[in-house]
């Protein structure tokens, strides 16, 4: 698609979402509830965090959306095994609904393949990106669990995506520059709304060090950034994961009883008692949010304090 015919497209996607603005519509009912895969550093393994987690819930009898909207090059294709034509990006543009986008995935997931190259959104007018971001809640109609692959919070492209997320799993590494990225990713996501922030420590080398992770990160955000987050659990380092990730197979398929799928699911099971609807259709995530955010008013603070 050349940039004069992207320009077009753009150009009608913004009529178009003028048009419905305008236009009165009924309300909807909201049944998904929406969790966000992020963090800061690249290479912590979110994507395969989030599949394998998608398919732990869908294996629990949840119905599962998973979105790549990693800036940059998505990978949940090559990681689902998946060849596809239409991704975000065509939604992106105009060229396609969201609805027109979803592949069926394994483990009974469905999948919105990711842009060619996210960081497009930076370009984007306001009203395009409010425009993605609707076509995004129409999926909380009719899924129960809506996972974000969101890449990088640090990224500003990600954050419109970011805001329509109920609770953020940070997924980091026991490297000092993984920490850092994720207190980062801490500070960063505590400016947007209130939402739950969780962290995982994933290729961890046993549980007592995932916790003393945990613990320093915890410790730093409550000081300088005032903000409360929880402990996600660990996913340990597991020689599985790495073949699942070279035969293009998530590793609940291709390893199902492995350490690291055997993590994923307990995390699954207890995201889960959280997802139980309420006489209203939507999670209980929501009612677990208050007192969990504050904005910050200490003073700047220092990486140092968490690696």
């Amino acid at each position: 698609m050349t940039i004069e015919d992207q320009a077009t497209a753009l150009r009608g996607l913004a009529e178009r979402f003028k048009k419905q603005c305008e236009t009165p519509s009924l309300p909807r009912e909201r049944r998904a509830s929406t969790l966000a895969v992020t963090g800061g550093k690249g290479g912590v393994g979110r994507s395969t965090i989030a599949l394998n987690l998608a398919i732990s819930l869908s294996e629990l009898g949840q119905k599962v959306c998973l979105v790549d909207a990693t800036p940059g090059l998505g990978n949940l294709d090559l990681l689902c095994g998946l060849n596809c034509y239409w991704n975000l990006s065509h939604v992106i543009s105009g060229a396609r609904q969201i609805e027109e986008v979803i592949t069926a995935g394994p483990g009974g997931i469905d999948v919105v393949v990711g842009a060619n190259d996210l960081s497009q959104l930076e370009g984007i007018p306001a009203t395009t990106m409010q425009e993605l971001s609707r076509q995004l809640e129409t999926l909380e109609e009719n899924y129960d669990v809506l996972i974000l692959d969101a890449g990088n919070a640090l990224h500003s492209s990600t954050r419109p995506l970011l805001n329509l997320a109920e609770m953020f799993l940070i997924v980091t590494t026991p490297e000092p520059t993984a920490i850092a990225d994720a207190y980062a990713s801490i500070k960063r996501l505590s400016t947007m709304k209130p939402a739950l922030i969780e962290v995982l420590v994933n290729q961890a080398h046993d549980a007592n060090h995932a916790a003393q992770i945990f613990e320093r990160v915890e410790a730093t955000s409550r000081l300088f950034v005032q903000t409360r987050i929880q402990y996600a659990g660990l996913v340990p380092f597991d020689e599985q994961m790495t073949k699942a990730i070279w035969r293009r197979t998530p590793l609940l398929s291709y390893a199902p009883d492995s350490l690291a799928a055997k993590e994923i699911r307990k995390l699954g099971q207890r995201l889960l008692s959280s997802l139980q609807p309420d006489s209203t259709g939507s999670g209980q995530w929501k009612e677990r949010l208050g007192g969990i955010f504050q904005k910050s008013t200490t003073s700047p603070d220092s990486l140092a304090s968490v690696v």
